[in-house]
C-alpha cells in the first residue's frame, strides 16, 4: 500500500465510528502510545466523487507537510528486512529490559527497540511481567504519587496483593495474575506517561499468559475480589468531572454517587426544624472519606420526586475548601429524582461552576454548614460525642474522619469587637478557576467570641446554636 493510500484509508476509517469490539478489553488490541495510529480494515463505502476528490487533496496536503517536517512524522515505517523504524520518542530514554524488548505493540505483535518483530514465549512473558511489577513499585516509591480520590483503598489493594503473592502454596497462574494486578494498581499512582508505558506492556503480556475465558475460574477468591475492587476504583476515578478532580486536589472529600439506600451514605436523621422549604422533610445523610478529614453532607427534601431538591456539600478540614452540588442535571437543569432508591450520579449533577444560584449567599462563616438550626440531628454532625456537648455520636463508616470544623489557622479572621482578638478559621468556596464573581465567604459581626463568624446573609437564618456561646467548642 502506498503512503497516499495509507493516508486515504486513515481519513476514511477515522470518519467512521469504531465498532463495539474495538475496545481496550479486546484480546486483539493493545493500548498503544499516543503517537501510533490504529487504522481498522477499510469498510465497503460508496463515496461521492466530490468527497473522494477532497480526501485526495487532504491526503496530498498531509503528505507534503510531512515531507517538509519529517520530525513530526510519527509513523512506524516498514523496512525491507521486516523491521520498522520507530519514532525517536519511543526509543529515547529506554532503561529497562522490558522497555527494550517491547518498544511498541499492535494487533498482537510486539517490536523491540531495534524495530524487529518479537515472539514472546510464556516463560519470557512471566519474566517480563515480574520485571514490570518490580519497576512499578520502585517508581511509585521513588516519585511523588498523583493526587487520587480514595488513595487509601488503592494502597490497601496493593498491600493485599503483596501478601497474596507471598502465600507459599500459590500456583504460578495466581502468582502471575497477582503481579499483573499489582502493576495495574501501582501504575495508577504514577504520572500519565509512565502509567501508560507500564500498563500497556502488562496487558499485552497478560493476553499471552492468561486465557481470558478461563482465568476467573482458576483464580483464588481473594485475588478475584481484588480484581473486581480495582476495576471499580478505576471506573470511579475515570468518571470524575474536572470540578470533582479540582475538589480532590484541594483535599476536599469527593462524594460517591448518592442514593438513600447506599452503603456509602449514612442516614443520620431528619431535621426537626424546617429548613427553607416549608412542609418538606429535610433528611440528613453523611459520607466520611476513609482517607480525607472533612465531611460530605447531603440534604434531600421530600419524597424524592421530580420537584424535590437534594444538595450535596463537602468540606475539607485541612484546607477549609468546600464544594457544592445540586440535583439539577447538567445541560438541561432538570431536577434529578432520587425517590424509590434511585441513584444520583455526582458527575451528572450541576456543580458550583455552573449553578445559577450563588450558594455563598447563605453559606458563610467558619464552615460551610454554619447556617442551620441546632436541632438534635444537626447537633450530632457538628459536635457529636464531644465532652459537654450532649450530642449523640455520629454513626457510619469512617466516622473518625468526619468533622464539619476547619482546622485552626486556616484563613484566620479576627472576630470584630474582641480584645485581645479572637481568631476563627473560615472556609473557602470552590467555584472553578478562575473563581466565579460573588462566590466568596463574606463574614459579619457574628455572635461574640465563643461561637462562629456571622453569616452576613441577605436573610436572617437562625444562628447556631440558639444560645450563642453554649456548647460551641
Amino acid at each position: 500500500m502506498t503512503r497516499i493510500s495509507q493516508l486515504m484509508t486513515a481519513l476514511l476509517t477515522l470518519a467512521l465510528p469504531l465498532p463495539a469490539e474495538a475496545q481496550d478489553t479486546n484480546p486483539g488490541l493493545s493500548i498503544l502510545p499516543e503517537s501510533t495510529l490504529i487504522v481498522r480494515p477499510q469498510a465497503e463505502l460508496i463515496v461521492r466523487p466530490e468527497i473522494l476528490r477532497d480526501l485526495r487533496l487532504s491526503a496530498t496536503q498531509i503528505e507534503q507537510f510531512l515531507r517538509a517536517h519529517p520530525e513530526l512524522d510519527k509513523e512506524a515505517k516498514p523496512l525491507p528486512d521486516g523491521r520498522i523504524v520507530l519514532p525517536p520518542e519511543l526509543t529515547e530514554g529506554a532503561r529497562y529490559g522490558f522497555e527494550k524488548r517491547m518498544a511498541i505493540a499492535g494487533h498482537g505483535q510486539a517490536f523491540d527497540i531495534e524495530g524487529r518483530p518479537v515472539e514472546i514465549s510464556r516463560g519470557e512473558a512471566a519474566k517480563l511481567l515480574s520485571e514490570i511489577q518490580e519497576v512499578a513499585l520502585l517508581e511509585r516509591r521513588a516519585g511523588k504519587p498523583r493526587e487520587l480520590p480514595d488513595m487509601d483503598r488503592l494502597l490497601r489493594m496493593t498491600k493485599m496483593l503483596d501478601e497474596l503473592r507471598g502465600i507459599r502454596d500459590l500456583d504460578d497462574t495466581n502468582r502471575l495474575y497477582a503481579q499483573y494486578l499489582t502493576i495495574r494498581a501501582e501504575a495508577q499512582m504514577l504520572e500519565d506517561e509512565r502509567r501508560s508505558a507500564l500498563i500497556w506492556r502488562a496487558e499485552f503480556l497478560s493476553r499471552l499468559l492468561f486465557p481470558e475465558q478461563q482465568i476467573e475460574a482458576v483464580l483464588r477468591p481473594e485475588i478475584l475480589e481484588v480484581k473486581f475492587q480495582l476495576a471499580e476504583w478505576v471506573i470511579a476515578s475515570l468518571s470524575q468531572t474536572d470540578y470533582m478532580r479540582s475538589c480532590g486536589a484541594d483535599d476536599v472529600p469527593v462524594p460517591p454517587d448518592f442514593s438513600t439506600n447506599s452503603s456509602k451514605w449514612t442516614f443520620q436523621g431528619n431535621l426537626a426544624s424546617t429548613l427553607i422549604v416549608q412542609g418538606q422533610t429535610a433528611a440528613v445523610y453523611t459520607y466520611a472519606s476513609p482517607s480525607v478529614r472533612g465531611s460530605c453532607i447531603a440534604l434531600p427534601r421530600g419524597s424524592g420526586g421530580p420537584s424535590n431538591v437534594a444538595g450535596v456539600i463537602c468540606q475539607s478540614a485541612e484546607t477549609g475548601k468546600a464544594c457544592f452540588w445540586d440535583n439539577l442535571e447538567k445541560g438541561t437543569g432538570d431536577i434529578i429524582p432520587f425517590g424509590n432508591n434511585a441513584v444520583i450520579k455526582i458527575r451528572e449533577m450541576q456543580d458550583a461552576t455552573e449553578l445559577s444560584q450563588n450558594c455563598t449567599s447563605c453559606h458563610r462563616g467558619n464552615n460551610v454548614f454554619n447556617i442551620s438550626p441546632d436541632d438534635p440531628t444537626w447537633c450530632r454532625l457538628l459536635r457529636g460525642g464531644k465532652p459537654g456537648a450532649k450530642c449523640s455520636t455520629l454513626s457510619g463508616p469512617n466516622a473518625a474522619n468526619f468533622t464539619t470544623e476547619v482546622d485552626p489557622g486556616v484563613l484566620p479572621l479576627s472576630v470584630p469587637g474582641t480584645n485581645p482578638p479572637v481568631l476563627h478559621s473560615r472556609y473557602t468556596p470552590l467555584s472553578g478557576a478562575p473563581a466565579r464573581p460573588g462566590w466568596v465567604n463574606n463574614t459579619g459581626p457574628g455572635c461574640g467570641s465563643a461561637c462562629h463568624l456571622g453569616p452576613n446573609a441577605p436573610f436572617a437564618p437562625p444562628l447556631m446554636p440558639p444560645a450563642c456561646g453554649a456548647n460551641c467548642n
